[in-house]
């Protein structure tokens, strides 16, 4: 999957190598060209005021390293620079469903990419050649919200849940779908514990959080499971540290998306959780660096309006989304320069 990343790389070959700071000081004079045509008084969002971290990825030394063969340690810190997510851009669609896509899962390998839809399907993709590979019909009666890969050696079984509160297990190789449980309202999200495979969590409205209004509508462990990031409806996205004193509120606050239309995911990206990624009612995606909480990349999604769904792959810098229109997006790092923030000013909120 590296090759693949590699070629398109090679095609793009006049791509800046630097980081986005660098290159806005080769381009100073076209810069303050843009600048000096604003008005003075325009308001900044203060997210664009963060300063971006600096560049931790070398592209001589690391293919050096890579030639001696270094080549897992190559394609994490790949993974996990700032260049590589400065260069994500649209790779291709994946179009088979008939309705908004809510659900997206790469399989443990990252190999195959599931999708789950309001059309009651889910669809296996081989997503590096953009070909579908299995096309079910889940057995729910309703929109589907979540679908994911048990983590087994066999790739064939997966956990679904629904609008009709159902829990359901499918089997791919036998194309069968059995009921686990069911909620008494529907059930939106699902967790598969990585040393104990078959045992699923699943959340659903039925839940009660006392007289306490949290609206959070999206929460996801970090990669060795020390921090929780949770997506508030009408609100930021805050970074709680479970190390910390409990006296301290939250961590990192990151802003400039808006959470109001649709439940809202958000997940990290990179390796070692590097970074923050959410999708927005105005249909960008948005990413922010975890420590600086500084915003490094953002992207148009969906034409509809509205990306509720990002999943990073688990090995390689590949992105993919899905939100109101009725397809996958595969986003990968082959855009030639890192992108033009003074724009984003204007879906800032």
């Amino acid at each position: 999957m590296m090759d693949l990343i590699d070629t398109k790389m090679k095609e793009n070959s006049g791509f800046w190598i630097g980081d986005s700071n660098e290159w806005r000081t080769a381009n100073e004079d076209e810069w303050d060209e843009e600048e000096e045509d604003e008005d003075d008084d325009e308001e900044i969002p203060h997210c664009l005021r963060i300063e971006k971290p600096p560049p931790n990825w070398r592209i001589v030394p690391e293919v050096i390293n890579r030639q001696i063969g270094s080549n897992p340690l190559f394609q994490r810190r790949f993974y996990g620079s700032l260049h590589a997510v400065e260069r994500l851009e649209l790779m291709y669609n994946l179009n088979e469903h008939q309705g908004c896509v809510n659900a997206l899962n790469f399989n443990e390998k990252g190999n195959l990419l599931a999708s789950a839809s309001d059309d009651l399907a889910v669809v296996i993709w081989d997503w590096a050649v953009g070909k579908k590979r299995h096309w079910f019909m889940s057995g729910h009666t309703r929109n589907m919200f979540q679908a994911k890969w048990l983590p087994l050696d066999m790739e064939y079984l997966m956990v679904t849940c629904a609008r009709d509160g159902q829990v359901r297990l499918l089997d791919l190789e036998h194309n069968t779908s059995k009921r686990l449980a069911a909620h008494r309202g529907p059930s939106h999200k699902l967790a598969v514990h990585p040393e104990t495979p078959h045992l699923v969590f699943s959340a659903g409205e039925d839940a009660r959080t006392g007289n306490k209004h949290a609206h959070v509508t999206c929460a996801v462990y970090n990669h060795n499971g020390t921090e929780i990031l949770a997506s508030y409806n009408d609100e930021d996205i805050y970074l709680f540290d479970r190390l910390l004193s409990p006296r301290v509120d939250y961590a990192h606050r990151y802003q400039g998306h808006r959470n109001s239309a649709t439940v809202k995911g958000v997940n990290f990206f990179g390796p070692k959780s590097e970074y923050v990624i959410s999708g927005s009612d105005c249909g960008n995606i948005f990413i922010w660096d975890k420590n600086t909480e500084a915003v490094v990349q953002w992207m148009t999604g969906d034409k509809q309006g509205v990306v509720n769904c990002l999943e990073g792959h688990p090995h390689i810098p590949i992105l993919a989304t899905s939100g109101l229109d009725y397809d996958v997006k595969i986003w990968m790092p082959s855009c030639k320069e890192p992108p033009m923030m003074k724009s984003f000013a204007n879906v800032c909120t």
